[in-house]
């Protein structure tokens, strides 16, 4: 058992000792974007703890790579063109996300129910965004969360919208299993559903994630065709019937439009 414990130890040091470039250019980077003003040498390796001709060496090889720029006198470094240009990126992804947010937020609002945008994610389905409704549901989750495609409205329209070969991979190799009393727990018979749901283009929820729980999902299309995710409504049963969310369709329709044009902004 100490054997090995030591082989582990010594895993986890080497794995370390390959990334710790990495994370000390990142460390850097972070401590002079975040500094109010130019910094020198000594107060980067003062705050990292790092030798200073260490942090000179990383200085001098980011300032001639255009991820810091030196300042007139020599001394202080500050953020580079490169590295404006990620933090643009970035500022420009996080506006991107809250448009897409505002979008669920609306439909949310018109529908009268939690709402979410979701992709495909190995076996799962990952959420994108969410909003709750006014009335939550028993079923919390947050951006980042996965939950099965088998027994969900936006797993299901998933799989359906993959390609054959791929779909039967997943289906052969997924672990179903039933989680309320209509979870579809036999292969042939997912199989069928997913054919059905390929061909409305939509997918239900009828209580098979969550006793209480129904859900309605649409496809985002992409400009060629291709399925980039889905929206889905999600609402108590006994707060609206799977009839009446299917007359909410053609707004989560046009959310899916909605969400397409700011993936092309």
């Amino acid at each position: 058992m100490q054997r090995d414990d030591d082989q582990l130890d010594d895993a986890n040091q080497e794995a370390d000792s390959r990334r710790a470039p990495v994370f000390r250019i990142l460390d850097l980077l972070r401590f002079i974007t975040v500094s109010a003003h130019p910094v020198t040498v000594a107060e980067i390796a003062s705050d990292l703890s790092l030798p200073r001709g260490t942090v000179h060496r990383l200085c001098v090889r980011l300032e001639r790579e255009g991820w810091l720029a030196r300042e007139p006198d020599g001394r202080h470094f500050t953020i580079g063109a490169q590295a404006e240009m990620v933090a643009s990126h970035a500022q420009q992804h996080s506006s991107r996300r809250a448009s897409r947010h505002s979008i669920l937020e609306r439909l949310s609002e018109r529908v009268g129910a939690t709402c979410n945008f979701t992709t495909l994610s190995g076996q799962d389905v990952l959420y994108l965004d969410r909003v709750e409704t006014s009335w939550p549901l028993a079923l919390q989750l947050r951006p980042g969360s996965l939950v099965p495609t088998y027994c969900t409205a936006s797993g299901k329209l998933l799989l359906a919208t993959i390609d054959d070969a791929r779909r039967s991979r997943l289906i052969e190799t997924m672990d179903i299993q039933r989680l309320t009393e209509r979870t579809v727990t036999d292969r042939a018979h997912l199989r069928t559903m997913l054919s059905n749901v390929a061909a409305c283009g939509y997918a239900l929820d009828d209580e098979e994630f969550m006793p209480g729980l129904i859900a309605l999902a649409v496809p985002v299309i992409g400009p060629r065709g291709r399925v980039l995710g889905a929206v889905a409504l999600h609402a108590r049963s006994d707060q609206l019937s799977l009839k009446d969310a299917l007359e909410l369709r053609p707004l989560l329709q046009a959310a899916a439009r909605d969400l397409v044009r700011t993936m092309r902004a």
